[in-house]
């Protein structure tokens, strides 16, 4: 475990990530778009809002060279976190000027107008949903929410 290394320090390894994310931001262009992706495991919620505020800081908000996503989106959250207490420090993020996208928790046949609906409220420009989720029984729904999506999105 990382943090359990000889010389290990928050201060560091946020530091180290900043920079990969300064390498990340330099080779972002209006045509490839970075993504930082979070899940709601780990004791990440202070460094992810430390990433969203250095983005920021380098892009400006909403800067689509840049995407912060959520890698536990379900008809629970966003994040994927173990208890609402982390869900709720992770949705910090949220309240920032970022570009976000969201990564389905798993390949399920989830109540596809709800997760949409979240997506919506997110402000979210983007979800990634499994491949096998679309041969399981909601793949109807599912597909009708990602061309309503698509149709609100282009407006």
């Amino acid at each position: 475990m990382v943090r359990r290394a000889e010389g290990y320090s928050y201060a560091a390894w946020f530091d180290a990530h900043r920079r990969l994310l300064d390498i990340a931001i330099n080779t972002s262009s209006d045509d490839l778009a970075v993504e930082l992706p979070l899940s709601g495991h780990g004791p990440l919620t202070k460094a992810a809002v430390g990433f969203a505020d250095h983005v920021l800081k380098r892009l400006g908000p909403h800067n689509p060279r840049f995407f912060v996503q959520a890698n536990g989106w379900s008809p629970q959250g966003d994040w994927g976190a173990p208890n609402k207490e982390t869900e709720t420090a992770f949705d910090q993020v949220w309240k920032k000027p970022i570009c976000r996208g969201q990564q389905a928790i798993q390949p399920e046949s989830f109540d596809w107008p709800k997760m949409f609906q979240i997506l919506r409220e997110n402000q979210s420009t983007y979800c990634e949903v499994y491949v096998r989720s679309f041969t399981l029984s909601g793949r109807e729904a599912l597909a009708r929410e990602i061309e309503r999506f698509a149709r609100l999105s282009a407006h």
